[in-house]
């Protein structure tokens, strides 16, 4: 800290507060560059815009340390966003940021937020900030927003704003964001901040892309949902609305663990290149889906449960809005689904005339299980143990340590509370849906519905995930629906991993693909209905926060019909003949050596370039920890 300190024109106590913001290590910075990227477009422009805050106003600002470009959380809504610097001798009272001229045409909007961060004093009359955003053409200027912290909003929270830029004051415009601060705060110890949210220009639309919401159902294993032939009525709705688009037969994922499972879905490359393990403090370099998106217009958005897809883990860049859930912790993790969903249906309400990019995540399936008592009596009755209303993550830990033994009764049991947390999110998922419908976007959308992993339910021994690599850990959902673009009621009787949904979704939209990309669209397949060939599914496991036992698997290949993994200790291999032993009940490797050996020739090349060691992450934010704690990745 004493390092960077003394390489910025901060005084410490502003430099510690931008730090925090940024919540660094793990925060990403923002350059000038990315700044030039996250205001090039607005979602309904017909091309590339002016970009806004590109020119030399912003470069020089960042030269002579007048500004800092960073990932700012209020209120666990993560932005970009434009903080004001200041030398250790003055706190200038007025900051002023313009854009370049831009071209206005009629109904041409500035969205963006405003915030004010406090740092844990008093405020006292006259400290808060007051923003105005100008606009001033040939023909004169006009005030299109003006707001004062405290008064017209609370601080440590996010106002967001969409203006209309007067066509009156000319065809061209210079856009002025100010913040103006109290003349009266102390030399080197404000006690507010003001901060404008990276601002985007929006356009009317003029192409034909759809919106794309992509859902991710944390923890759904694929054979526990009624569209992949489970008998139990978990997934009534899930089940009807896959009449309206295509399912793919095995969706595999490359990590049976949310964050590098996440990473591999957002940017198309598998874990060996990108990097991002639980373990390593690792933020991929890599381009995101939320940034292809954002450079071709769309109004990028998350609304999470956090956890390991918490912005700080790298996950909010390229996108204009990201929620990281609530900061409360194990007691919020049941139910959640309706509130984010909930939270997700208020902006669109609110922005349902933009094109967007909308990410939703929910834990509601993850540990710890603990269903409505109306949603467990559907799937048991009779049970009265230890675990009868809920189940804590954390006692996976003393389970696949071998400390607790736990009797076939209790297994029917948490797999009953499985099915019923899954029951609980079908019908949460109803309810979006029709909510979403009555606001009249889903005509014009891509849906993605999957899980990142699935979940051990002690098949093997195991409970929880990032344990094993057989099915019921790596198997997910997907259905997809796009009306009038992709087929209704069709499965894809093939296999196909998490690492090709980026380039699949980027392919449907006629975008251009990352230069750098190991996943493979299937796009002209889900438009025909039909998968033209076979492709192997790789699957990895470079640690566990679980350690029952000195062995683990380290990495997997499935090619839909035999499936080879290769533990830590030589000879400890398994080959399954998916075909007949769909469970992985019977290890072939003795009589199958030829097909192992290609097979675990394929993995090592799968994994090489692959990290042999992880350095340890740096510490958690204390809301954080105590979320992945809560969901079992912590003890």
């Amino acid at each position: 800290m004493d390092d960077l300190a003394s390489d910025n024109p901060l005084p410490r106590s502003i430099f510690i507060a931008a730090f925090i913001l940024s919540r660094a290590p793990y925060g990403r910075a923002f350059s000038a560059l990315l700044v030039t990227v996250a205001a090039a477009c607005g979602p309904d422009s017909a091309g590339p815009l002016p970009h806004l805050g590109a020119e030399v106003p912003v470069e020089s600002a960042l030269a002579t340390g007048q500004i800092v470009m960073n990932e700012i959380e209020l209120a666990a809504v993560a932005r970009p966003a434009i903080i004001p610097h200041a030398d250790r001798e003055h706190w200038p009272p007025v900051y002023d940021f313009r854009s370049e001229p831009l071209g206005v045409e009629a109904s041409m909007q500035v969205w963006g937020a405003i915030g004010m961060k406090t740092f844990g004093l008093e405020v006292e009359e006259g400290d808060q900030p007051t923003f105005r955003l100008l606009a001033e053409g040939p023909e004169g200027k006009t005030v299109l927003f003006e707001k004062t912290g405290t008064v017209d909003f609370p601080p440590d929270e996010w106002l967001p704003f969409r203006v209309t830029v007067p066509t009156e004051i000319g065809s061209h415009v210079t856009l002025r964001f100010t913040i103006t601060h109290s003349p009266k705060l102390e030399r080197g110890a404000p006690r507010t901040l003001g901060i404008w949210a990276v601002p985007r220009v929006l356009r009317p639309a003029h192409t034909d892309l759809p919106n794309v919401l992509l859902v991710v159902l944390d923890t759904l294993r694929a054979d526990r949902t009624g569209l992949y032939g489970y008998k139990r009525d978990t997934t009534p709705f899930l089940d009807r609305l896959a009449t309206r688009g295509v399912t793919v037969a095995d969706m595999i994922t490359p990590y049976p663990s949310t964050l590098t499972s996440h990473w591999s879905l957002l940017t198309g490359l598998s874990p060996p290149h990108h990097g991002a393990y639980p373990k390593a403090d690792v933020r991929p370099e890599a381009t995101t889906l939320s940034e292809v998106l954002k450079a071709a217009g769309y109004l990028t958005v998350a609304f999470t449960e956090g956890g390991y897809v918490h912005s700080l883990f790298g996950f909010g860049r390229g996108f204009d809005l990201y929620h990281n859930g609530s900061t409360k912790g194990l007691q919020d993790f049941p139910g959640t689904a309706e509130a984010t969903f909930g939270l997700a249906v208020d902006w669109l309400t609110q922005h349902k005339d933009s094109r967007f990019f909308l990410f939703l995540h929910t834990y509601q399936v993850h540990a710890p299980y603990n269903p409505p008592a109306e949603y467990l009596a559907k799937f048991e009755t009779g049970y009265s143990g230890r675990w009868a209303s809920s189940y804590p993550a954390k006692a996976a830990f003393s389970i696949n340590n071998r400390e607790t033994s736990v009797r076939p009764q209790e297994i029917a049991h948490l797999g009953a509370m499985y099915d019923a947390e899954i029951r609980h999110l079908d019908d949460s998922l109803e309810d979006l849906w029709d909510l979403l419908q009555a606001l009249g976007v889903l005509d014009d959308t891509l849906v993605l519905i999957t899980s990142d992993h699935g979940e051990d339910l002690l098949e093997h021994g195991w409970l929880h995930h990032g344990t094993t690599l057989y099915d019921p850990a790596l198997r997910v959902p997907l259905l997809m629906i796009w009306p009038e673009r992709i087929p209704e009621a069709r499965r894809l009787e093939c296999q196909r991993s998490l690492v090709d949904l980026m380039p699949t979704i980027l392919t449907l939209l006629g975008l251009e693909l990352p230069t750098t990309i190991d996943g493979r669209s299937f796009a002209e397949e889900l438009r025909g209905g039909i998968c033209s060939e076979s492709r192997p599914a790789y699957s990895e496991l470079r640690d566990s926060f679980h350690k029952g036992r000195g062995d683990r698997p380290i990495a997997s290949v499935r090619d839909g019909e035999w499936k080879f993994i290769a533990h830590q200790s030589p000879g400890a291999a398994e080959l399954f003949h998916l075909t007949p032993d769909p469970g992985e009940s019977q290890n072939l490797i003795a009589s199958g050596k030829e097909r192992a050996e290609l097979m675990s020739a394929a993995l090592d090349a799968y994994v090489q370039g692959a990290p042999e060691a992880f350095e340890p992450r740096g510490e958690l934010s204390p809301e954080v920890e105590e979320q992945l704690r809560g969901l079992g990745y912590l003890e």
